[in-house]
């Protein structure tokens, strides 16, 4: 609740360092090099926070991020890279997904299909698609090249909070505030 970042060494069991966000921080994803961090929040006049886990230094400028919400309302709720690290997508408050890529922050695509603020996100191991759930009920699957819908999947009541697909690309698991876990067919 206090808009900072922790970073922790694992190896050796120790904090790092602290980084400021403009916002109650809730989302969070790190490249898959690990060389960078990108937060979001719910503070609706705040910009995702991207920086250089080594040094702790924020690498975006306000300019970059303003790219995907030029009026300044995104409040990120769910932030994910993709596997080869070169796209990030991001959903947020006002039931939006953003395809961008990283490092310049050009938007490739923007959606509004959900009916609700987007919960999580995950991309496809190969990168190829993206699912997106919502607190609306909504889990669908999308095109990472084109945005385009290529399904909705249909079982939860209500709020989904949590989505990622198996190693294989071929299974989907969501978890919702129903209490149900439901493992869905991509083919």
């Amino acid at each position: 609740d206090d808009g900072y970042v922790g970073i922790w060494d694992l190896d050796e069991q120790r904090f790092v360092r602290r980084l400021k966000g403009d916002s109650r921080l809730i989302a969070c994803a790190v490249s898959p090099k690990g060389d960078s961090l990108i937060a979001g929040g719910i503070n609706y006049d705040a910009n995702p926070m991207v920086c250089d886990l080594s040094s702790g230094v924020e690498n975006a400028s306000v300019d970059q991020t303003q790219k995907i919400a030029p009026n300044k309302r995104s409040s990120v709720r769910s932030i994910e890279f993709s596997p080869d690290g070169k796209l990030m997508a991001m959903g947020d408050a006002f039931n939006r997904i953003f395809l961008v890529r990283a490092g310049t922050w050009e938007l490739l695509w923007e959606r509004l299909s959900h009916i609700d603020a987007v919960r999580d996100i995950a991309f496809s191991p190969d990168g190829t698609r993206i699912v997106s759930v919502s607190n609306g009920g909504r889990v669908i699957l999308w095109d990472t090249e084109t945005g385009q819908e290529i399904m909705r999947l249909k079982g939860h009541r209500g709020i989904v909070t949590a989505v990622d697909f198996s190693p294989d690309g071929k299974t989907i698991a969501t978890g919702g505030k129903d209490g149900k876990v439901f493992l869905w067919k991509t083919e």
